[in-house]
């Protein structure tokens, strides 16, 4: 199995047909993708913060108690991955959920006016990322 990842910027949404840009408004703000592939916009519960890892200027508002909700909801969606888009740079991070199993973090990265970084992942008994950037077209 494949999953793509793209980082996306608001204005490529005018880029999208008006029939494309409605079911990607329709879409859930976060869901299961498949078993154990968990997708978000930025954190579990919260699409606005990201906490892999933990960023001093961006995520300074995040709480230990929203951090532990966020990692209990992943629990109870028995998630071992989660794609997150809300992302100032690509990063793979691992962490634990509160049961102990492990959780496999990976944000898609960068966008600006002519390019978007997203990863592809492969899974093959473990998930295997690779990173890469697409130009958008004017």
């Amino acid at each position: 199995m494949r999953i793509g990842l793209i980082s996306d910027t608001e204005g490529n949404a005018r880029a999208l047909a008006a029939d494309e840009l409605g079911w990607l408004r329709s879409l859930p703000e976060e869901f299961v993708l498949t078993d154990g592939v968990y997708v978000c916009h930025g954190m579990p519960g919260n699409p606005w913060n990201t906490f892999w890892p933990a960023h001093p200027t961006y995520d300074g508002n995040l709480t230990a108690a929203e951090r532990d909700a966020s990692l209990r909801m992943l629990t109870k969606a028995n998630a071992s991955v989660v794609l997150c888009g809300h992302a100032p740079e690509p990063a793979e991070y691992h962490d634990l959920l509160p049961d102990g199993r492990p959780l496999h973090i990976v944000r898609a990265g960068p966008r600006s006016d002519t390019a978007v970084d997203y990863a592809i992942l492969t899974d093959r008994q473990r998930w295997e990322v690779s990173w890469h950037t697409t130009g958008i077209g004017a």
